[in-house]
């Protein structure tokens, strides 16, 4: 049996500080995190199911009660390398268990089970960006059936199956029902990146728990579970796998190059089935709250992140635990907080897009409840003013189609994000806040731009359209419509 120690194996790809790019094990990057920028992988999925795992390993290694753990870490300056070995022995008092390949506790995966393990599936099935079963072929072209990963890529994969993985045919979905919005701090080196992103066992109402690999949590297909742990449910295996390696090498499909060892196929199915959504919490994640309770925000397709600002950087009850501790640790000298977001659209069973985006925003704003009050008011104008604009747009444009349309809201948002960033929130930081006229003023202001970008892009719209004869008069009573609309949604909103 080949062996893949994924400690010392290079198979996580990072930026140093001086810029050049390389490959590195768990080891080398927890040694040398302080001298990296971040992890960089062409795939927002690989790369946030690596940070993921990277920062369950530190929980765990380092078991933080308070934040002032974190604070300490933090000013050490470079991880506490002999803790890291003394975890590793600590992992490994009952046989390798970061060994890709091993045979009784394989790295992310279950030891075969002649009981349950009696089907042999394509190996594609663990990406998200390779077309298989349900997925359209819009991501990487190929097919499941020609696919053959080399071990580098099998540990990504595992690091991002079961947490981006949906209700279907192949299992159930992941502990947070459809892939939400992840949301990381980003640091100013891979170092505060990764403490940043790891919470304290006293900022959790759940047990703190220990990962799958710790002890080698048996998966059997379609149990259900009603209460888990932090650290296990931040490495649930909705999915249990089990990789075959053949030791005749070949090319990898997915990166194009030659390995000793590859995988082409594994035993796949249905793992544990998590039913538990209202008592668990991801410290990553950024919620919603209604009548109906807490709900985790998911992405959608065309919608960039920054139109969710104001959950991002809610309240304590909307926010991620990671933003309420950034400002907890350092809201006090930091001006900004930076966050990196991470995101898969679907549609039921089906995988339609991926996104990376980053976004900061103003700390006197987010330290401020009256100054997110007048963001969420004008994300929520954006909002409004959009649907009045697509509907304008889609009577006027019924015989060029629905993408006209999204292409000139996609020009609407753009512009929106823009003065957003530019001066909408510099606005709001500076604003008096107890001065009602003044806030009424920023928000005025917000609406007015709004009302010009939307007419803009309506008149770009249909002069693209050639509209002429009795469509310019169709063009002519939508846009008063589209007036009349703008009129009544950009009233004044009082300062609460």
């Amino acid at each position: 049996m080949p062996e893949y120690n994924v400690l010392s194996e290079p198979w996580i790809p990072v930026r140093m500080l001086t810029g050049e790019e390389k490959e590195v094990g768990i080891l080398e990057l927890l040694e040398n995190a302080h001298r990296m920028q971040c992890v960089s992988d062409p795939s927002p999925l690989f790369e946030y199911g690596i940070y993921r795992l990277l920062t369950v390993f530190l929980m765990d290694a380092f078991r933080p009660e308070i934040q002032a753990d974190i604070e300490d870490m933090l000013a050490a300056g470079a991880f506490d390398m002999e803790r890291i070995f003394a975890y590793i022995r600590e992992c490994e008092k009952e046989g390798p268990c970061f060994d890709l390949f091993d045979a009784k506790r394989p790295f992310l995966q279950s030891a075969y089970d002649e009981k349950w393990d009696k089907t042999i599936k394509p190996v594609a099935l663990l990406l998200h960006n390779i077309p298989s079963g349900n997925n359209h072929i819009h991501f990487l072209h190929g097919y499941e059936g020609r696919q053959t990963f080399c071990p580098s890529v099998c540990v990504k994969a595992l690091c991002t199956v079961n947490v981006f993985c949906t209700a279907g045919l192949q299992g159930p979905s992941s502990v947070n029902g459809a892939p939400p919005i992840y949301v990381m701090i980003r640091g100013e080196n891979l170092f505060e990146g990764l403490l940043l992103n790891c919470i304290p066992s006293t900022m959790t109402q759940l047990k703190y728990g220990y990962p799958v690999w710790r002890y080698g949590t048996e998966v059997e297909p379609g149990k259900r579970m009603s209460e888990i742990s932090l650290l296990e449910g931040m490495t649930l295996m909705a999915r249990r796998c089990h990789l075959i390696p053949d030791e005749n090498g070949g090319v990898c499909t997915y990166s194009g190059e030659r390995s000793p060892v590859v995988v082409s196929k594994m035993h796949f199915q249905k793992g544990l089935n998590f039913e538990g959504y209202d008592s668990w919490r991801d410290p990553h994640v950024a919620y919603s709250i209604s009548d109906k309770g807490r709900s985790s925000i998911k992405p959608q397709l065309g919608k960039e992140m920054w139109r969710n600002i104001g959950s991002i950087f809610g309240d304590d009850q909307k926010s991620p635990d990671v933003v309420r501790q950034y400002v907890d640790l350092l809201g006090a000298r930091m001006p900004m907080i930076p966050v990196v977001t991470y995101g898969l659209m679907t549609n039921q069973a089906q995988y339609e897009s991926w996104s990376r985006d980053e976004v900061s925003l103003d700390m006197d704003i987010v330290k401020n409840s009256s100054r997110m009050w007048i963001i969420g008011i004008c994300i929520e104008h954006t909002e409004n003013v959009a649907r009045e604009l697509r509907r304008s747009l889609r009577t006027i444009s019924h015989k060029a189609g629905e993408d006209i349309v999204e292409q000139s809201l996609g020009q609407f948002f753009a512009r929106s994000r823009q003065e957003f960033f530019s001066e909408l929130c510099r606005n709001v930081a500076r604003v008096d806040i107890k001065d009602n006229d003044a806030v009424n003023g920023v928000i005025e202001q917000w609406n007015k731009a709004l009302k010009n970008y939307a007419m803009e892009e309506f008149d770009a719209c249909a002069d693209r359209l050639g509209l002429d004869g009795k469509d310019l008069m169709g063009r002519m009573k939508a846009q008063i419509s589209l007036l009349k609309g703008l009129a009544k949604l950009l009233g004044k909103e009082e300062k609460k």
